[in-house]
C-alpha cells in the first residue's frame, strides 16, 4: 500500500509560514464533528464526507478562529480528506 504525504498523529497539528502568510493542518478524529458519521462506526468515508462537506467545513470554521487586532476572524478555505 502507498503512504500519503498529509499522514499526521492524531489530534496534533502543524502551523506553516510562507511570506507574508500562513497555514495550518490539524488532524482531527471523526467524532469532534456531529452529525457527519451516519453509519456509527468512528470513520469518515468518501460518501459521508461528500454528503456532509459544507457541515464539516461550517464546524472548522466556527471551531478555529483567529485573532486579529481583538476581532475573529474565521478561517476562510478548508481542504478536507479522508485517509485510510
Amino acid at each position: 500500500s502507498s503512504a500519503q504525504a498529509h499522514l499526521m498523529v492524531a489530534q496534533r497539528g502543524t502551523l506553516n509560514f510562507v511570506g507574508t502568510g500562513g497555514f495550518v493542518v490539524m488532524s482531527l478524529p471523526v467524532d469532534a464533528f456531529t452529525g457527519v458519521d451516519d453509519n456509527g462506526d468512528g470513520r469518515m468515508s468518501m460518501a459521508e464526507m461528500s454528503a456532509h462537506s459544507s457541515d464539516i467545513e461550517a464546524q472548522v470554521v466556527r471551531g478555529l478562529q483567529f485573532d486579529r487586532r481583538q476581532r475573529a476572524t474565521p478561517a476562510r478555505s478548508l481542504d478536507a480528506e479522508p485517509v485510510a
